[in-house]
């Protein structure tokens, strides 16, 4: 069965943005990005809500013909284009960037019948609230953490509720920053 993985940038203090959506803390690290990016050829399918999908489409296919674009840039760029991008969306009339499909509903059950294929793994690609639903049905069995320097003291968490997990690996950065690996620790 393929794996479903998390993979989020996070404060010290455990949140992927402040309480108004802002992400102005985030600083990109260029070592853990080459490292994430190669992380990525583990992976097969990319979930994504709307807002990422939006997002990441609006930005991400137009880096390869950016001269000022790092060599990891134009990798990860291409990868992403390439991936099959699974969007869940109840507001999306149509997924518009390429190799990409809209699932309107059961986040739960599409994502089940995605993992009892056969393939490569899954990633949840920053997408809190597809991550949310799936935690909810005890879907993730991985997360790829990547924790920055700075404490916001409020702000929008991840985490609900409970969710125990064994570390499988860490990794440090001049930055500051730390990549934790975590599988989910089930009873």
């Amino acid at each position: 069965m393929r794996k479903l993985i998390m993979q989020l940038e996070l404060t010290l203090d455990g949140f992927y943005a402040g309480p108004n959506e802002e992400f102005d803390w985030f600083r990109l690290d260029p070592d853990q990005w080459k490292m994430k990016v190669d992380l990525f050829s583990t992976i097969d399918t990319v979930l994504l809500g709307r807002k990422n999908y939006v997002g990441f489409g609006s930005y991400w296919p137009s880096v390869v013909n950016n001269p000022a674009s790092t060599e990891t840039d134009i990798k990860f760029s291409r990868w992403l284009d390439e991936v099959p991008k699974v969007v869940f969306s109840k507001t999306l009339a149509k997924a518009q960037w390429q190799n990409s499909r809209l699932v309107g509903g059961d986040v739960a059950g599409e994502v089940s019948r995605l993992k009892g294929r056969s393939g490569k793994n899954l990633l949840i690609m920053s997408s809190t609230s597809i991550a949310q639903e799936c935690m909810k049905h005890d879907l993730i069995d991985e997360y790829w953490l990547g924790i920055h320097p700075v404490a916001l003291g409020e702000g929008l968490a991840l985490f609900k509720e409970r969710v125990n997990l064994k570390l499988l690996d860490s990794k440090t950065f001049p930055s500051g920053q730390i990549f934790l690996y975590y599988a989910r620790q089930r009873a």
